[in-house]
């Protein structure tokens, strides 16, 4: 085998790692993104049932007060 022929033998081997590694990266990253994603809608969700919650127990209380007030 030439040398030029082993050069564009390497090159080409070359390229091709190059391509699988940036197809691994883009990979990482888009799993990397779904994760982040999942992760804020469910810290979202979190947020929004405590404030239901946090509203739910405000009236609970309101409607306690406005129970015992009007029984004095």
């Amino acid at each position: 085998m030439s040398n030029s022929q082993q050069m564009f033998n390497a090159g080409e081997t070359k390229g091709h790692a190059q391509a699988k590694t940036d197809q691994w990266v883009e990979s990482a990253k888009d799993t990397a993104n779904a994760a982040r994603d999942k992760t804020t809608d469910a810290a979202q969700s979190t947020a929004d049932t405590a404030q239901h919650k946090q509203e739910q127990a405000a009236g609970f209380l309101q409607q306690g007060l406005t129970k015992s007030h009007g029984s004095l």
